[in-house]
């Protein structure tokens, strides 16, 4: 058979998607950060999950946009650092709090 007629792909059932850049170095998180992580982790498994039980899984791709964003989510939790602004000293600025700033006119 002539190779214009050969798909090439016929083997590769797995969509190539480009991986999602992880920042380098710490993921600073406030522990309302990291539940919210970890709450957007447990939904996307689910959701994964939902989509392997389909019975039509001819569209691979969003399995695979699922994979990715699982490996990108457990990445940023296992980077996280958590820093609670309520352990800090109220009178400086830090990470996680909200500050109120007043300019001589009030």
């Amino acid at each position: 058979m002539s190779r214009a007629f050969v798909n090439e792909d016929a083997g590769n059932d797995r969509p190539d998607l480009p991986e999602l850049p992880v920042p380098p170095g710490p993921n600073i998180v406030t522990p309302h950060g990291l539940a919210s992580l970890q709450a957007r982790i447990v939904q996307r498994q689910a959701d994964l999950a939902a989509l392997k039980a389909r019975p039509d899984r001819l569209d691979k791709l969003p399995e695979a946009a699922a994979e990715r964003d699982l490996r990108w989510l457990e990445a940023r939790l296992k980077a996280a650092v958590v820093i609670d602004p309520l352990q800090h000293d109220l009178s400086e600025v830090a990470f996680g709090l909200c500050v109120t700033v007043i300019d001589p006119d009030g």
